[in-house]
């Protein structure tokens, strides 16, 4: 991490030779990486190889629980990714769940990725306070300080491919916020309501959906040419 704590993490590498992409979960703030294993697991069906991380002081990651951290932390996995793992960013995906949706497009702000996949998202930190807190509403922007955790003036912006996950049942941060991010987004982008689902159990019902329409998005984002087919075509280039 920024700091210097070591920062927990799990790569799991495809057994695809053909797959070339690598998907950065920033998870939710409940529980560690290890209950993101099913989530890996579609990843990896889907077509990705998948990079879960912890914040600092989640679960074997060392250093101190802060708001202020978690968008560090999402830096030091993507850097961790790009330098040593050795991804370039053509095949970086950007993953967030819950309130990790705002470490992903926090990151997206800052670095290059291919594609970007928000699921169960929330519009902003402080309008999401405010829907669950009340006494928020009387409270001006300006006293809170800087908007952190923006999801929807990024998405406002230029991006990689988007797609945005919902569940119908989602009681905890509802699919109204999903309709407000997809409407607002800027082309290119998907939206996909996961029929029956709340916001703990997306991947809990293999017949969802939800990995046709990983596998869809994965699969149908630009193909990066290899090594191979570069020469290839720059000594065709060369012979005009």
């Amino acid at each position: 991490a920024k700091d210097g704590a070591l920062l927990s993490a799990l790569y799991i590498k495809s057994k695809d030779p053909k797959v070339d992409k690598v998907a950065i979960v920033s998870h939710g703030n409940a529980g560690n990486l290890g209950h993101r294993i099913g989530l890996a697991s579609y990843l990896l069906l889907a077509g990705s190889s998948v990079l879960l991380y912890d914040y600092r002081a989640f679960g074997e990651s060392e250093g101190q629980a802060k708001l202020g951290n978690i968008i560090e932390d999402g830096l030091s996995a993507y850097d961790y990714t790009a330098n040593t793992l050795g991804y370039k960013p053509e095949n970086i995906i950007l993953y967030g769940e819950s309130i990790g949706c705002g470490v992903t497009t926090s990151i997206m702000n800052e670095r290059k990725a291919s594609a970007v996949i928000l699921q169960s998202p929330f519009v902003s930190l402080m309008k999401t306070a405010r829907d669950k807190l009340f006494f928020l509403c009387t409270v001006p922007d300006l006293v809170t300080g800087k908007e952190q955790l923006d999801n929807l003036a990024a998405v406002k912006k230029a991006h990689p491919p988007l797609l945005i996950m919902h569940g119908d049942k989602d009681f905890t941060l509802p699919g109204k916020y999903s309709d407000e991010l997809f409407a607002a987004a800027s082309e290119p982008k998907q939206l996909f309501i996961v029929k029956g689902a709340g916001h703990n159990d997306v991947y809990s019902d293999p017949k969802n959906g939800v990995l046709g329409a990983l596998k869809n998005f994965i699969q149908g984002l630009p193909k990066q040419p290899s090594q191979t087919e570069s020469k290839a075509a720059l000594k065709a280039l060369q012979e005009i």
